[in-house]
């Protein structure tokens, strides 16, 4: 897996989400990211990184539709637009993904555990779950 930062696009997973997104529908584009931020609680804290990855994407997507949210990565994330995903359902799953992603039990966060970018990378998930609960 290639990662080049902490960001919610900076790594290969999440911008092969980002490509999937752009390759469907608007009215696809959505499915997508509730199916992301769903394939991650469903697995728990024991999901491949590769699924976290594209959840906490799925998740800064809808929080980039909240009040102070920050616009997506137009570099590494999606480039078409998607419809409304920040409705109240959307927003309770990507709270969840967030805060699954930063337990100490999740396999995301002890990869992130072994480096020196932790620190930083709870920080990026901290301000994507502090716009999501302000939503």
């Amino acid at each position: 897996m290639g990662t080049w930062g902490v960001g919610p696009f900076e790594n290969d997973h999440a911008s092969d989400l980002a490509c999937e997104i752009d390759g469907v529908e608007a009215l696809e584009r959505p499915v997508l990211v509730e199916s992301a931020l769903l394939a991650a609680l469903e697995q728990g804290c024991s999901a491949p990184s590769r699924i976290f990855d594209q959840a906490v994407a799925a998740a800064a997507i809808v929080a980039s539709q909240c009040p102070g949210g920050s616009p997506v990565d137009s570099v590494y994330g999606p480039e078409e637009v998607i419809p409304d995903v920040h409705g109240s359902k959307m927003v309770e799953l990507a709270i969840r993904v967030i805060v699954q992603a930063l337990s100490e039990h999740s396999s995301v966060s002890r990869l992130w555990g072994e480096t020196s970018s932790l620190r930083a990378w709870e920080g990026a998930l901290g301000e994507l779950l502090s716009v999501l609960r302000n939503a």
